[in-house]
C-alpha cells in the first residue's frame, strides 16, 4: 500500500504534507500476516525502513515520529553538522516506547541541505554517520553505513536501537 498525500491540517499521528508511506503485507501462514513499511519524511530528510515483526507484537498498532532536533550536543570527539539531529521514536498503542528493535532496520539521512554550507565540500567522504548514547553522553558511530557523497546520502543498515541520529565531522 502506498499512501502520499498526507496533509497537516488533520495532523494525523504527527504526519507532514511530504510523508509518504509504503506498506507491504505478506501472508505467511493462513492465520499469520507479516507487515512491513518505510516511513519516508521528507520533510525532515529521513527515510526509515522496518523489516516485519521488528517492532515486537504484530497486534500492537504504533506511532512513529521523526523530528529534527538542535539538541545536539558537540562533544570532544564528535561535532553533529549543523548542530542538528534526528529523533527517531515509536510509540506502541498502551503509550509504551519502543527503542529497541527485534531486528535491524535501514536508516536514511539525506544532509544534502548541509552542503556545501556548513560542510565544506571537500570534507563531505569524512563525515560520519551515528547515534547519541545517554549513558556515556557522547555519539557513537554506526559501522554498518555508506555515504553517498554525490547525493549527499547516508545509509545505515542492520540499526537495532532507536534515538538521536546525526551527521558528524570527526
Amino acid at each position: 500500500v502506498d499512501t502520499t498525500n498526507f496533509t497537516n491540517k488533520a495532523n494525523y499521528r504527527g504526519a507532514g504534507e511530504r510523508l509518504h508511506l509504503i506498506e507491504r503485507f505478506t501472508r505467511t501462514k493462513s492465520d499469520i500476516l507479516l507487515y512491513q513499511v518505510t516511513v519516508d519524511d521528507a520533510r525532515n530528510k529521513i527515510k526509515l525502513l522496518l523489516p516485519a515483526g521488528s517492532m515486537g507484537s504484530a497486534n500492537s498498532t504504533v506511532t512513529i515520529k521523526t523530528k529534527k532536533t538542535t539538541e545536539a550536543p558537540a562533544t570532544a570527539n564528535y561535532r553533529p553538522v549543523g548542530g542538528v539531529a534526528t529523533e527517531i521514536s515509536i510509540v506502541d498503542s498502551t503509550g509504551q516506547a519502543i527503542s529497541n528493535l527485534s531486528s535491524g532496520a535501514t536508516i536514511v539521512i539525506d544532509y544534502s541541505d548541509q552542503v556545501p554550507n556548513p560542510i565544506p565540500v571537500s570534507d563531505v567522504g569524512k563525515l560520519k554517520s551515528g547515534y547519541f548514547d545517554e549513558t556515556i553522553g557522547d555519539w557513537v558511530t554506526l559501522d554498518n553505513c555508506t555515504n553517498d557523497t554525490t547525493r549527499y546520502v547516508f545509509t545505515c543498515m542492520d540499526v537495532t536501537h532507536l534515538t538521536k541520529f546525526t551527521i558528524f565531522s570527526v
